[in-house]
């Protein structure tokens, strides 16, 4: 075992500090099976998630801890994943939930979480090869450049190291939720700037479902009077103040606003 990995796995020296390692001192590339939550995780480490696999086990661990932490204290048997990448999240999930819906329309992300299904025999994941919004369509995707293959977005110039050139995806209305007869889930939204719209699109189901939404909100002057009205409405919201940390911080507050965060969003009717 490299130096490096030795030391991001060693849990006396802070997850900060680790991944701050990581970022900075990994160097070569090379595919990998790792253990991930008694699961077996084939990656590679040239991808930004798969790293922190890699080295420390899990990519934002402190998130998946909460996962587990919300699913225990509120007895819930579903976890939707909206913009499930890798499939990471929706694979430590599957591990805790009786159902996993996964909703991911990027094909080149896609193949890995297959492989990481079957190899590991999984049975209680139902992939969605579509993104979620307001309503049934097709969008413009900008793939990223780079390692981190989260980056991409269907909002242009929302990173800068996406692509100009774009793919057509498909986008289904949130409506799909009730369609699957999905029943008052923990929602995890990472979606990269896209977010207002899945909410948008899913506020119907959130009507009618008491639900646990845990969203990155990547740009929150951007969310509109109607939605923070809805969920000012509805939720009691709790602001995460970093996700990598293995246990997190999350504070009550007012409204969605200031920088880029992760907030978990908990239904008054629970």
């Amino acid at each position: 075992m490299d130096i490096l990995k030795t030391l991001t796995k060693n849990k006396l020296i802070s997850s900060r500090i680790r991944s701050k390692l990581v970022k900075s001192f990994h160097r070569e590339n090379y595919d990998f099976v790792e253990n991930f939550y008694g699961l077996k995780y084939s990656g590679n480490t040239a991808s930004y998630i798969d790293r922190f696999v890699y080295y420390m086990g899990g990519y934002e661990i402190g998130i998946l801890n909460k996962i587990k932490e919300l699913k225990q204290e509120y007895n819930i048997d579903s976890f939707v994943d909206i913009g499930a990448n890798v499939g990471h999240h929706s694979l430590f999930a599957s591990t805790l939930f009786k159902r996993v819906i996964s909703f991911e329309p990027y094909p080149v992300v896609l193949q890995q979480f297959k492989n990481n299904i079957i190899n590991n025999s999984i049975k209680n994941i139902e992939l969605c090869e579509y993104g979620i919004g307001e309503t049934d369509t097709t969008l413009k995707y900008y793939e990223p450049e780079g390692e981190n293959k989260g980056t991409g977005s269907f909002i242009e110039n929302f990173s800068g190291n996406n692509k100009y050139q774009q793919l057509d995806l498909e986008i289904r209305s949130g409506d799909v939720l009730s369609e699957l007869n999905i029943k008052n889930p923990i929602i995890k939204i990472d979606t990269e700037g896209f977010e207002a719209s899945v909410l948008k699109g899913i506020q119907k189901f959130l009507e009618s479902n008491p639900s646990i939404i845990i969203v990155e909100v990547s740009d929150p002057s951007k969310f509109s009077h109607e939605i923070n009205e809805f969920i000012l409405r509805s939720y009691k919201i709790l602001l995460i103040q970093n996700q990598f940390r293995e246990s997190l911080k999350a504070d009550e507050v007012n409204e969605i606003s200031g920088r880029e965060s992760y907030y978990i969003l908990i239904d008054k009717r629970f």
